[in-house]
């Protein structure tokens, strides 16, 4: 059961863990995980559950700004994560689904989020 915070102090508090993760070196962990959960939504090996799981995580971390303005600050941390994948020989084929995930971490406009995120899960 989760409860919800009851003072101002525990608000503040809350609010500074979780922005903490947008900072180094927690942020380089955090982006690595994207293009993951970009192969777990794509893999249809896996369950339907899963896989729409992993694609609501990643859309609702993608589309909040400290996110985004995380992914401005440390290019080079969203480019390594990112990266290394693309290069692999198993991924060239099938590859689009991460440079659409890379689009949205990038995406300076709100409305045209929403726009690749709708496409990127279908």
């Amino acid at each position: 059961m989760v409860m919800a915070p009851v003072d101002l102090p525990e608000v503040q508090r809350i609010c500074t863990r979780r922005q903490t993760v947008y900072l180094e070196p927690h942020y380089s962990l955090l982006v690595t995980a994207i293009p993951t959960l970009v192969f777990i939504e794509k893999n249809k090996f896996i369950s339907q559950d899963l896989r729409d799981a992993s694609a609501s995580l990643r859309t609702s971390v993608c589309a909040t700004s400290d996110f985004r303005q995380g992914a401005h600050r440390n290019l080079d941390a969203v480019r390594n994560a990112f990266e290394q994948p693309l290069l692999s020989e198993a991924v060239v084929d099938d590859c689009h689904p991460l440079v659409d995930a890379l689009r949205v971490i990038l995406s300076d406009s709100p409305s045209g989020l929403w726009l690749i995120l709708h496409y990127v899960r279908d």
